[in-house]
Formats: C-alpha cells, structure tokens, sequence
C-alpha cells in the first residue's frame, strides 16, 4: 500500500456531487479544482442531466485519468430532470461518510474539503458544516466590465455551531441570506435522513428548498471561511431572471411549497412560522414595487445592493 493510499484509509471519504447540463466550457475548471484539493480522500460523482454537447466527453477524459476516483452517471435514457433530481442520484450512488456540492460552472479552492473536513473533526456533533461563496465575475473580462468580484456575508456570527431552527430564521429574516449549495457539506447519514433535495422542484430557488430542510433539522457549523467561487455571467438563469424581474414571482413557487412542508412537517416552532410570514409579506411587496426593482437593479451593481442589504440587516438587528 502506498503512502497516498495509508493516508486515505485513514481518513474518511467526502463525496463530490457535481450535476452538469451542456457546460462544456466551464466543466473542466470544476472538475479541476476538486484534483487540486488537499484533502485527498475524496470520489467525485459527475452526473449527466441530458447533455446534448461535450460535457460528457470532457468527464470521459478525466475518468480515464482517475479510474478510481471519477466517476459518470446519468439519467435513463439520457433525461433531463433538473438539478435536484440529478443532485439526488449522486446522492443515491455516493459511498462517502461525507456529501458536498459543486455547480458545473463553480470551482472550489484547493483548502476547502481539508477547512470543512477539520471543522468536522472539531465539533463532531454537527451534521453540517458551510461556509461562504465569492461572487466571481473576474473568470470573465467581458462580466468584470459590469460588475466586480465580492465575497457574500452571511450577517452572521462565524466559527459557531446553530442548532435549529436558527438558521431557517435567520434566512427568512434576512431576505434569503444563506450559504451556497457549492459552500455546504453533510454527513452522509443526515443527509439520507431528511431527503434533501426535492426530485420533483424544477423552478428557481431549489437552493432555498435545501437550505430550509437541512437548517430546520441539522446542526450547523459556521465557517469563517471563503469555500467556493460562485461564477456569474449575464446569460446564467439567475442573472436573465433578475433582469427581467421574474425572480419575484420564480420565488413565490419556493414559499408555496414551503407553507406546505411546514404543515407536512408539524412544524409549530412560533419563531419558524413568524419569520416565515415577514418574508412572504417581503415578497408580496416587492412584486407591487417590482418596476422600481428593476430600476434599482439598473443603477446599483450586485456587490453595492448586497453592501446595501447587509447593513439593512444589522440594523435591524435580526441575529
């Protein structure tokens, strides 16, 4: 046995789950920066959501490289069936004690799975560990004309264990501040036991649906930490939608079927319910005001409203 191969048996395995769609010019760099990691315990699950370019080629030439830690799946009969579904069927195939998550467009830094690994080892009882994403538009010259990288704050207390529901409460109150899917990793088990990815969501904010289930059951431990860099792009589903205004209404979808899960789940936690109210009250007010929205979205870029938006928050006091 090798010496790399003594270091991995020793330690326990993270499973990247990595879902693509048509990315054949960003893949590569995702894939790249989970080989680059540190930590060298990992498998990395690339599932194909009904790619019709060369995406799935691209896997195939890095497969071929790590037999052993690479591996390709897909839907049957080549179906698209969205970024929960696919994210699902990692989970499904994944052998890790460990569960994290990469976009196809997102890359990780080389320290991230060696940071979130140790903040498990620190504080074993949590089932979670995040922590929080750079806003990156400097891949691109042409994205770094209109708009400049930034680190997202999480308005929150760092290098800290919440119990639940702290950190559903915190999100709603917040107007949506959470850790992003690319910066949040699980044990594999609590994973499996809350189910959370929903097969069936197919519309904007399915990050939303995740975050709600795994802060209104899982204890979570803050990082003070930057994990991951989140690409932007004015062609992305995100950037078209805020463009155009339909996030407001995409988020309504979110809100319905959290009313329900709530009510699914006995959930009767007054603080989960009274913060759940103010942000639907939030939405409903930003869909009537949605024309200034948009004007606002004109004059201000991304890094100066999230600036805005967070010392909203601390005022307000929220945690």
């Amino acid at each position: 046995m090798t010496k790399s191969e003594l270091k991995e048996k020793e330690t326990p395995l993270v499973s990247v789950i990595v879902p693509f769609f048509n990315r054949e010019f960003f893949l590569a760099d995702s894939i790249k920066s989970v080989i680059a990691q540190t930590y060298e315990n990992w498998e990395l699950l690339l599932v194909n959501d009904g790619s019709t370019d060369k995406s799935n080629e691209i896997v195939e030439n890095y497969k071929q490289k790590y037999p052993s830690k690479i591996h390709l799946f897909s839907h049957l009969k080549n179906q698209n069936k969205g970024a929960s579904a696919s994210r699902n069927l990692g989970v499904a195939r994944a052998k890790g004690e460990y569960l994290t998550f990469l976009d196809s467009d997102d890359v990780y830094y080389p320290y991230t799975l060696e940071k979130e690994l140790a903040a498990f080892e620190n504080n074993p009882q949590a089932d979670v560990v995040c922590g929080t994403a750079k806003c990156w538009f400097s891949w691109s010259k042409e994205s770094e004309k209109w708009e400049k990288d930034f680190t997202i704050d999480l308005v929150l207390e760092t290098e800290k264990l919440y119990q639940p529901p702290d950190l559903f409460v915190h999100n709603m109150l917040s107007g949506g501040r959470k850790a992003h899917t690319n910066c949040v990793i699980m044990k594999s088990s609590f994973a499996k036991k809350i189910g959370v990815f929903e097969e069936n969501y197919k519309y904007s904010w399915e990050d939303q649906v995740s975050w709600a289930k795994i802060t209104l059951s899982g204890k979570i431990y803050v990082l003070d930490a930057v994990l991951a860099k989140y690409r932007l792009h004015p062609a992305s589903t995100c950037a078209v939608e805020m463009q155009n205004g339909q996030d407001v209404f995409s988020v309504t979808f979110f809100l319905e079927w959290l009313e329900t899960y709530l009510k699914e789940q006995k959930i009767e936690n007054a603080d989960v319910w009274r913060s759940t109210r103010n942000f639907q009250r939030k939405i409903r007010f930003e869909i009537k005001i949605r024309k200034i929205k948009q004007l606002y979205r004109y004059i201000f870029p991304l890094h100066i409203r999230y600036k805005l938006r967070d010392k909203l928050t601390r005022i307000k006091k929220i945690f």
